[in-house]
Protein backbone atom coordinates (compact mmCIF):
# COMPACT_ATOMS: atom_id res chain seq x y z
CA UNK A 1 0.00 0.00 0.00
CA UNK A 2 1.85 3.35 -1.18
CA UNK A 3 1.39 6.38 1.25
CA UNK A 4 -1.15 8.48 -0.65
CA UNK A 5 -3.59 5.30 -0.44
CA UNK A 6 -3.06 4.78 3.38
CA UNK A 7 -3.90 8.99 3.57
CA UNK A 8 -6.57 8.46 1.60
CA UNK A 9 -8.43 6.31 4.01
CA UNK A 10 -7.65 8.05 7.12
CA UNK A 11 -8.74 11.36 6.05
CA UNK A 12 -12.00 12.14 8.26
CA UNK A 13 -15.09 12.97 5.69
CA UNK A 14 -18.39 14.66 6.31
CA UNK A 15 -19.22 16.17 10.15
CA UNK A 16 -16.17 14.09 11.39
CA UNK A 17 -14.24 17.11 9.43
CA UNK A 18 -15.56 19.46 12.47
CA UNK A 19 -14.02 17.46 15.09
CA UNK A 20 -10.13 17.42 13.56
CA UNK A 21 -10.47 21.47 13.16
CA UNK A 22 -7.73 23.02 15.04
CA UNK A 23 -10.03 24.39 17.42
CA UNK A 24 -6.94 26.26 19.49
CA UNK A 25 -6.44 28.60 15.76
CA UNK A 26 -10.06 28.77 15.80
CA UNK A 27 -10.14 29.99 19.13
CA UNK A 28 -7.50 32.53 18.22
CA UNK A 29 -8.55 34.11 15.20
CA UNK A 30 -11.96 34.55 16.75
CA UNK A 31 -10.72 36.87 19.91
CA UNK A 32 -8.91 38.63 17.58
CA UNK A 33 -11.63 39.03 15.28
CA UNK A 34 -13.82 39.92 18.42
CA UNK A 35 -11.16 42.85 19.11
CA UNK A 36 -11.84 44.60 15.64
CA UNK A 37 -15.65 43.98 15.77
CA UNK A 38 -15.45 45.90 19.51
CA UNK A 39 -12.66 48.91 17.50
CA UNK A 40 -15.52 49.41 14.56
CA UNK A 41 -18.42 49.47 17.10
CA UNK A 42 -16.35 52.36 19.00
CA UNK A 43 -15.51 54.03 15.66
CA UNK A 44 -19.12 54.15 14.52
CA UNK A 45 -19.86 55.43 17.86
CA UNK A 46 -21.83 52.84 19.50
CA UNK A 47 -23.73 51.90 16.22
CA UNK A 48 -23.86 48.08 15.57
CA UNK A 49 -25.21 48.18 12.18
CA UNK A 50 -22.89 50.89 10.74
CA UNK A 51 -19.70 48.73 10.31
CA UNK A 52 -19.23 46.01 12.92
CA UNK A 53 -22.65 43.80 11.94
CA UNK A 54 -21.86 43.62 8.18
CA UNK A 55 -18.08 42.17 9.73
CA UNK A 56 -19.29 39.93 12.56
CA UNK A 57 -21.67 38.48 8.95
CA UNK A 58 -18.66 38.29 6.84
CA UNK A 59 -16.63 36.72 9.53
CA UNK A 60 -19.28 33.48 10.76
CA UNK A 61 -19.87 33.49 6.58
CA UNK A 62 -16.17 32.56 6.16
CA UNK A 63 -15.75 30.37 9.42
CA UNK A 64 -18.45 28.46 8.43
CA UNK A 65 -16.64 28.34 4.44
Amino acid sequence: MSYLEYNVQTVPTGARKILYANWPLVLLLTAVASVGFLMLYSVAGGDLSRWAEPQMKRFVLGLVV
